[in-house]
């Protein structure tokens, strides 16, 4: 989610290293075109909104072993993390949320959460189901 950013080099290039399948989702559909070049021939590129995309999932009961939600830290942060449950709910293993340093949030109920410093402005919640 919010994949994007920077063509995917703080999420996306840990995933490919790590011989992962990913779905990219960002409304920046050429930057998404742009990362389709630099990423393998199996990966998709979904241009659209992340909440109305995961909604979506949500309702078919779409799961992924990992769910990565890349967003920018500032005005969109709070409703990224109010929408932990939503992420939550598509993930079976692990959940990863960009999150400014300072930041709270309320770790949804049968997971687990901890964070991991990235730079000296943001950390990644690290989510595992409990």
């Amino acid at each position: 989610m919010f994949a994007a950013g920077f063509l995917g080099q703080n999420d996306a290039i840990h995933m490919w290293r790590d011989g992962m399948r990913v779905t990219c989702v960002d409304r920046d559909q050429d930057r998404l075109e742009e990362m389709r070049g630099l990423y393998p021939d199996d990966w998709l590129f979904l241009p659209g909104d992340a909440w109305a995309s995961a909604a979506d999932w949500r309702a078919q009961d779409a799961r992924w072993d990992v769910v990565s939600v890349d967003n920018f830290t500032g005005e969109i942060e709070p409703r990224v993390l109010d929408s932990l449950p939503l992420w939550c709910s598509l993930a079976r293993r692990l959940v990863t949320v960009t999150l400014g340093n300072g930041s709270g949030y309320v770790v949804p109920d049968g997971w687990r959460g901890r964070t991991m410093r990235r730079s000296p402005i943001a950390s990644w919640l690290v989510l595992t189901r409990a």
